[in-house]
């Protein structure tokens, strides 16, 4: 991503970690980070703060992109960035 210039190209940075899992595989087991949410979210609390933390970096990182994008007028105005936020997708 530090190579990139355009948000949107930031943006495509991480379709194309899960698109292309030769390059990129995935952890066995799954998503280290939702793993360990399911897991700490009664049991743990102190755990449970950095998985959070964690989600939390994620999503503020992509809103930053989205809202670079807006200032550079790669994308419309009217995109909603906490409403599309990635939170919502990351377990689909």
């Amino acid at each position: 991503m530090a190579s990139t210039v355009l948000a949107k190209e930031k943006l495509l940075v991480y379709g194309k970690v899960y698109a292309d899992f030769e390059d990129y595989p995935f952890p066995a087991g799954g998503c280290p980070i939702l793993n360990t949410a399911t897991e700490s979210d009664d049991t743990h609390h102190e755990l449970r703060i950095k998985v959070m933390a964690a989600i939390n970096g994620w999503k503020n990182k992509i809103m930053t992109i989205l809202e670079e994008g807006i200032k550079n007028k790669e994308f419309k105005k009217n995109i909603k960035t906490e409403q599309d936020r990635p939170d919502h997708y990351c377990t689909y």
